[in-house]
């Protein structure tokens, strides 16, 4: 709207009007300027901040799903072990029951 009013303005206006209203133009088209990078450099920097955020969450997911992962790896390998202790012990005491030692601590054989 500016625009028009110093258009209107500089063909009624004297010379010396003219010059003045032709530098509050420029100084008008210059803040228009600023304000026009101003305001793209803030949505630049919104949009920067939300994939920041995005970026930031998907690692904080990524994290707990690989400790998910480890501690329920972790807890395989617990029950195979005891499992595995279980059947060793198992093993040991079936043995162990087979052999018939005399008195003195030596096999009899049987």
């Amino acid at each position: 709207h500016f625009q028009s009013v110093l258009k209107k303005g500089k063909s009624f206006a004297s010379a010396n009007m003219k010059a003045i209203l032709a530098e509050f133009e420029s100084k008008l088209n210059e803040s228009n300027e600023a304000g026009a990078s101003d305001f793209n450099a803030a949505k630049k920097a919104e949009k920067a901040k939300a994939k920041a955020k995005k970026r930031e969450e998907m690692r904080a997911e990524r994290k707990k799903l690989l400790r998910e992962r480890r501690e329920k790896q972790l807890s395989a390998v617990d029950e195979v072990e005891e499992e595995d202790f279980i059947e060793f012990t198992g093993e040991k005491k079936a043995k162990g029951a087979e052999l018939d030692f005399d008195a003195e601590g030596e096999n009899d054989g049987g």
